[in-house]
């Protein structure tokens, strides 16, 4: 079996989870050997990912805490994986993460986080359609909107932080 590639995570303390090393040896094909080091303890697991390219995707979407718990508890004791547990979760949560920041949206989409962000995009989608219409009249409406808009985020991100 050939090595393709090895890769290191070193995952900070999060969640009252100190740091974390995740070491994945990628075999071939969706054949991954992964040796989690925590506290002094270390576990391995060969895990199959057989659709997903990414081991890091499969644990941290694909397959379960518990399957995971199960495949990386040495002695299959429920002393263990409580112990491994929390690691394991701390794990996929950075996973997670790394996936959420590295996400590219589309071509012709926006990703938004909040509702009033999406209204905003609402309404530039709209003046957009209204230019190719030639259409100022409109356009001009929906850009005071749009301020409007704006300046109303402005005001409540203003006010949260006078009470924070």
């Amino acid at each position: 079996m050939e090595i393709e590639e090895v890769i290191t995570y070193h995952i900070p303390k999060q969640d009252d989870v100190s740091p974390i090393a995740v070491f994945i040896i990628n075999h071939d094909k969706g054949n991954f050997e992964v040796t989690i080091t925590h506290r002094g303890c270390a576990w391995t697991a060969r895990l199959l990912t057989h659709w997903e390219k990414e081991v890091e995707k499969f644990i941290s979407t694909h397959a379960s805490v518990d399957s995971l718990v199960h495949s990386f508890s040495r002695n299959q004791t429920s002393k263990e994986e409580k112990l491994v547990r929390p690691v394991i979760e701390s794990i996929r949560k950075y996973f997670k993460s790394i996936e959420v920041a590295n996400y590219k949206a589309p071509e012709g989409f926006v990703l938004v986080s909040s509702p009033e962000l999406l209204d905003l995009i609402l309404i530039i989608n709209q003046i957009d359609l209204l230019t190719t219409e030639n259409r100022p009249e409109a356009v001009s409406s929906h850009l005071v909107s749009l301020g409007n808009r704006i300046q109303d985020m402005i005001k409540a991100l203003e006010q949260s932080y006078e009470h924070s």
